[in-house]
């Protein structure tokens, strides 16, 4: 039997952790072949030839990948196949790709009959033993079609497979016996690991021969029991609380924390403290032969087995097996909680049982029926008395009074009649009546969440703890650790540690207890906001230095000082600046407000001495609008600086050359003729707006348009450009687009 799917188009279908849940099941010999006959066998799960590729999973069992020496498959397979074992491709035929596309098409083969593969020399037998896991292991197969240049598939798409594994695993048999033999086996010889388990019988009803059952368990060890306890006398402080830290948790998981006020007693009105089925400690070691100190509040019960009701051997509704014919005697133990004797108004014990009972509470014989003594004789005889699942109810209030505060114990005895007996039964419940208040409860969650747990409310006192859990070795229940601690609140304190007479808004320190904090601190938070600093505090003025030295929760809030600037005749200029984030800046005072002009040449303002422009500069030997060393207008036909060069042919304006013709790769020229005189018959002359001493004689049969005026950079038309001299037009046609040239 496989599990199977028709074209997978994932990529993950081989892997061990894949979800199959949705794939079908079905029986080998898997698709279509319709020589099937003629090859000797027959298709038990059809599946249609139409499709491309179908895809097979399957489980197997391995004891020891070391001790395996072979892996052999024999496949029927029809065209391609590809195989692999726990993820990993270990064999391909008549296809390629890990994994192969599920549309992909593969080398004709065709399914005539089983073909032996040996998986382990394809990859190596070390590289196998290092694929394959103890227990259990997956095989995956991919069956792909062939097809044809159009898309279209072969007649036929076959599989089926018997895996054959070799190895040194050499087995023995365990046990073999009847079921009520296997409901007691005797594992002291079993060694730790996976079991092989067979189990065969016949049919109630017809009494014909089942099919045998087939599988694996695994068998563990539980002498490393666990335990939980809490450690007594700590004290928890603060908030959020740690409750991990005062437990001692051995071999246990998933456990519950739960914590009570006022040492954790619950309200115990009419409630079954010990209820039915409840989980109880035994011994039926010896025959039940163990001495008599069992019955004691103080007895030492640690190596006792753990198990819930009921108990004992040969009634069907058994939950935990103990003993067998032969049992004359099993003990139990128990605790329970009592917040206050003083409040109990009754207590009942209701038991079911066969054949004897004793029951004592914290030693004393509370309940004898069917036996006597105190305690009992292990092996004396008990009257017979059948269980029949009936609870026979026993008054216990006349022993209300050997109740103690906190933890009490019950012991009970249970008593066959003889060593021939067939059976032996015990379940108890203890019920309890009483008027005291139970304990509020503070906390209840698991172990991560009682790792911090919010104290917020707590009062201090003490506080009763109650931590459950499982055995981590046997997943079985372990006994309940019951216990107190003392929560303490922790006063944080508030001190002036810069001495300026000021507490601080933060935290100084934390201790325990009233009046613990130290002296000259105090539990209320202070207004302080850096108490490392004397000179910062309420009192304080701020400064401009991105601190809140005044504590009022804003940073240099409003700072400003006066400015002055200027020089010349704009000295003693005012204004302000404003601090932001330590720096001062936004400076609103104008170095130039009043300023005049100063020049041109010639003008009073060279010659009074004063610097009226505001620029340092003083009249003709420093001041620019009174000694003009630079073209001082671009645009003006002026050789302003006497340099030899005007407007844009001087470097002051940018020394370009003032005649260009446009285009992606622009031609410069010295003059507008020059221009046009160019091989190109139709053209853009862009001019810059200067003035040009020439005569200009447009004779050719060219297309010539203007734009004239440009910057020095031909970036933008701010200008005119002006042409001093004649102009003749005998042929072409001469356009002015843009700008303005003028002819003078």
């Amino acid at each position: 039997t496989w599990k199977y799917d028709i074209e997978n188009t994932g990529t993950t279908w081989m892997n061990t952790g894949y979800n199959d849940s949705g794939w079908s099941f079905g029986t080998g010999v898997f698709g279509t072949e319709p020589d099937a006959a003629s090859y000797g066998y027959s298709v038990t799960t059809p599946i249609s030839n139409t499709k491309k590729s179908m895809f097979f999973r399957n489980t197997f069992t391995v004891c020891n990948p070391a001790e395996v020496t072979a892996l052999n498959l024999s496949a029927l397979f029809d065209d391609g196949m590809v195989v692999y074992i726990n993820g990993t491709q270990v064999y391909n035929q008549g296809v390629s790709g890990n994994p192969p596309a599920f549309d992909g098409s593969a080398v004709g083969h065709e399914a005539t009959t089983y073909e032996a593969k040996s998986l382990s020399s394809v990859i190596g037998l070390n590289a196998l033993r290092n694929i394959l896991v103890t227990g259990n292991n997956v095989i995956a197969v991919g069956i792909y079609n062939t097809q044809n240049a159009g898309g279209t598939v072969s007649s036929d798409i076959v599989w089926d497979g018997e895996l054959v594994l070799s190895n040194n695993w050499s087995s023995s048999i365990l046990f073999t016996g009847s079921s009520t033999q296997a409901q007691s086996v005797n594992t002291s010889g079993w060694t730790i690991g996976v079991k092989n388990i067979k189990i065969s019988g016949d049919d109630v009803t017809c009494l014909a021969p089942l099919s045998d059952a087939n599988g694996t368990f695994n068998f563990i060890t539980c002498n490393a029991t666990g335990s939980l306890s809490i450690i007594p006398g700590r004290i928890i402080s603060g908030n959020p609380v740690d409750l991990t830290s005062i437990i001692t948790a051995n071999n246990a998981t998933n456990l519950t924390y739960t914590v009570t006020e006022n040492g954790g007693c619950p309200a115990q009105t009419s409630t079954s403290i010990i209820t039915k089925k409840d989980t109880w400690k035994y011994n039926g070691n010896n025959l039940g032969n163990i001495g008599t100190t069992w019955k004691n509040t103080v007895y030492d019960d640690s190596g006792w087995s753990t198990g819930s009701g009921i108990f004992g051997y040969g009634e069907s509704y058994i939950s935990t097996l103990i003993g067998a014919p032969g049992q004359m005697s099993v003990y139990f133990r128990k605790t329970f909680t009592i917040c206050d004797p003083s409040a109990v108004t009754y207590l009942k014990f209701n038991a079911t049982y066969d054949d004897g009972i004793v029951v004592y509470i914290n030693g004393t014989q509370v309940v004898a029926a069917g036996v006597t003594g105190n305690p009992p004789a292990w092996n004396g005889g008990a009257t017979n008395h059948e269980s029949s699942q009936v609870y026979q109810t026993f008054n216990l209030n006349p022993f209300i009074s050997n109740l103690v505060i906190g933890t009490n114990v019950i012991a009970v005895g249970l008593y066959n009649t003889d060593n021939l007996s067939s059976d032996i039964v015990f379940d108890g419940e203890l019920i309890i009546s009483s008027t005291a208040n139970g304990s509020p409860t503070l906390f209840s969650g698991n172990e991560v969440q009682a790792m911090s747990v919010d104290a917020a409310g707590w009062t201090e006192g003490t506080k009763g703890l109650h931590v459950s859990g499982n055995d981590a070795t046997c997943f079985s229940p372990l006994t309940d650790a019951t216990g107190t601690f003392t929560f303490q609140k922790l006063v944080n304190y508030y001190c002036d540690s810069d001495g300026d007479t000021y507490i601080s808004a933060a935290i100084s320190g934390s201790c325990t207890g009233v009046g613990c904090a130290p002296s000259g601190c105090q539990t209320n938070a202070g207004n302080d906001c850096n108490d490392s600093s004397g000179a910062i505090n309420p009192a304080a003025s701020e400064t401009c230095n991105n601190v809140d030295d005044n504590c009022n929760g804003i940073t240099d809030e409003n700072l400003t000082r006066p400015t002055t600037c200027g020089v010349g005749i704009c000295s003693g200029n005012t204004g302000i600046e404003t601090c932001s984030a330590g720096v001062w800046g936004n400076n609103t005072c104008n170095p130039y407000a009043g300023e005049q002009t100063e020049g041109p040449p010639g003008d009073p303002s060279c010659s009074d001495t004063l610097d009226n422009d505001c620029d340092r500069q003083t009249d003709i030997s420093q001041e620019e609008g009174c000694h003009v060393d630079h073209e001082t207008y671009c645009y003006n036909g002026i050789d302003d600086d006497a340099d030899g060069l005007t407007d844009c042919q001087d470097a002051d304006c940018g020394g370009g050359l003032p005649v260009r013709i446009a285009g992606t790769l622009p031609e410069y020229f010295m003059s507008i003729q020059a221009a046009y005189s160019s091989p190109a018959s139709i053209k853009l002359v862009q001019t810059q707006g200067a003035v040009l001493e020439e005569d200009l004689l447009f004779y050719m049969n060219y297309i010539v348009t203007f734009e004239a005026g440009y910057d020095c950079g031909y970036a933008q038309i701010n200008g005119k450009t002006q042409v001093r001299g004649n102009m003749t037009i005998s042929d072409g046609v001469v356009t002015i687009s843009n700008g303005t040239l003028e002819i003078k």
